[in-house]
């Protein structure tokens, strides 16, 4: 009684960048783009611990771009808030930042879904942040917000940028930092053969503009968010297998290291199997007989909990897609590194690993990014709709976790809006759908049926 009372005892903190799409993509400049990506990972992964640890509390959760906390009091739940925003508004001009603060004498799995919805008012009431351009200010050179200062573009031109463009252009190195340790944490051995994207932003913006079609990837997890509102009731049904688990908070934590972990995994996966087709540039090490570095054409945006944004040389991305999912499986599936999850996600789902689903633009170098991630995300939209359609044998209400994508070629910029290219660029009278079934993994789950 004394544990289901300390797990209830405190204030829940919820933080999250909102906007992010727009915030990632307000330009075709892949400094800026990867500055975003840095500035919005330092938001729920750096700030975030930082004013946990200055006003004593605990985390959770804490990923790119978003923070789940535990408090003592109301007042230092607001203070972390106050702290993460104040830092936001200084460090990254044009990134929100909202959270909230929740009582958790309700416990856990309402304590969190009150949160998301006291986060949505309380995003809804701040607004959106603005920048105006009066008429003696000098627009920004990729933003065409007020300038703010001046840095190096194209040699020794110094055009004018905004605060944002700034911003994100300083932060830039700490993302080519950050993905390097990335590649060498999940690489191979020394001696072997290692993958890198590229040092130089300017070189990998030159080696797309040079490829005649751009693939922007967005994957999102499938049933996360309902496996976590409904953790606490999966934990009692672990619990009464005999199973043992941890509390409800050590529980939560572990299930997001495990999944962070698994996506991270599949994305380098994904990465090695594209490298193996042929999509590599070798870059020979100095000093060193054996072994070569490669660099490919892959920018990871978003790569936080379940969610991946990756842009890919066009001939790659649909088998980056399809090797991400089919890794994203196979490493949620494996109890000897993510017992935890894998447990779970039996109760919830009926079957040993979770699943996910994603969406792949190709489209031109040119194309606006912003067009083109809102494509993928409606294309991520339509390969969720399996979810639909896939069932566990035996009436189970929960989906089935069966991973799908789905695709579009921009031939014809004129229709950006998916709904609208399907209903008056289809030239098949007839739907023609191709699709791939695969066995029930390790025979542990009972094989899942099709509603026609």
């Amino acid at each position: 009684m004394a544990a289901e009372d300390n797990e209830n005892s405190g204030f829940l903190v919820f933080l999250e960048t909102s906007g992010n799409q727009a915030y990632l993509f307000a330009t075709n400049k892949l400094k800026e783009n990867v500055g975003a990506s840095q500035l919005t990972y330092l938001a729920g992964a750096e700030w975030a611990k930082q004013a946990a640890e200055q006003c004593g509390a605990k985390c959770i959760i804490k990923t790119s771009g978003k923070a789940l906390l535990v408090a003592p009091t109301r007042e230092v739940g607001m203070e972390i808030v106050a702290q993460v925003t104040r830092t936001a508004l200084r460090e990254a001009p044009g990134l929100q930042v909202s959270g909230a603060v929740v009582d958790l004498s309700c416990g856990q799995s309402s304590a969190l879904a009150l949160a998301h919805e006291q986060f949505a008012r309380n995003h809804e009431a701040m607004g959106a942040q603005r920048f105006p351009v009066l008429p003696w200010s000098e627009p920004c050179a990729t933003l065409g917000r007020p300038a703010a200062g001046r840095a190096k573009e194209g040699g020794d031109e110094q055009p004018c940028f905004s605060a944002e463009a700034l911003a994100k252009r300083a932060a830039a190195p700490a993302w080519s930092t950050r993905i390097r340790e990335l590649f060498k944490e999940k690489g191979g051995k020394a001696g072997a053969d290692r993958l890198f994207p590229e040092t130089d932003i300017d070189t990998l913006q030159r080696r797309f503009e040079g490829s005649q079609w751009l693939g922007v990837v967005f994957s999102d997890g499938n049933g996360l968010g309902q496996i976590f509102i409904d953790l606490e009731r999966h934990l009692k049904t672990l619990r009464e297998r005999g199973e043992s688990m941890g509390d409800l908070r050590k529980t939560t934590s572990d299930f997001s290291k495990e999944l962070e972990c698994a996506t991270e995994e599949a994305f380098y996966a994904a990465c090695d199997h594209i490298h193996r087709i042929g999509a590599s540039v070798e870059r020979r090490r100095h000093g060193r007989a054996a072994g070569n570095d490669y660099r490919i054409p892959v920018i990871p945006l978003v790569l936080g909990g379940d969610d991946m944004t990756v842009l890919v040389q066009g001939e790659y991305a649909l088998p980056f897609a399809r090797r991400f999912l089919e890794a994203f499986e196979r490493a949620t599936a494996d109890a000897g590194r993510c017992p935890t999850l894998t447990r779970v996600a039996e109760v919830a789902l009926g079957a040993p690993w979770l699943s996910a689903c994603a969406g792949v633009a190709l489209v031109k170098h040119h194309f606006p990014f912003h067009l083109a991630h809102a494509l993928a995300e409606s294309l991520l939209r339509s390969a969720k709709l399996v979810k639909q359609k896939v069932r566990p044998a035996g009436g189970q209400q929960a989906p089935f976790p069966v991973s799908a994508l789905d695709f579009h070629l921009m031939l014809d910029p004129s229709h950006t809006d998916l709904g609208t290219i399907r209903a008056e660029r289809l030239t098949l009278r007839r739907p023609l759908c191709r699709h791939a079934a695969r066995e029930a993994r390790r025979g542990r789950a009972r094989r899942p049926t099709l509603d026609r």
